[in-house]
């Protein structure tokens, strides 16, 4: 699974929200499992106030392709 979401990483980062703890984005790609069934995920990231780097915090699936 970590190798799927590294690769959707290769897409645009979208600003979804701002909270008291920073900005969130998100990032969509397709994934294509096992089987050869490929999906959507989306992958939702945090920036924290005060630092540069993103934190990943959750990944759920999009539309199938």
């Amino acid at each position: 699974m970590e190798e799927a979401i590294r690769s959707v990483l290769e897409g645009d980062a979208q600003e979804k929200d701002v909270t008291e703890y920073g900005n969130k984005y998100e990032i969509r790609g397709i994934i294509t499992g096992p089987s050869g069934l490929s999906v959507e995920i989306v992958t939702v990231w945090i920036i924290l106030k005060g630092e540069n780097h993103p934190r990943f915090i959750t990944a759920y699936p999009g539309e199938r392709s």
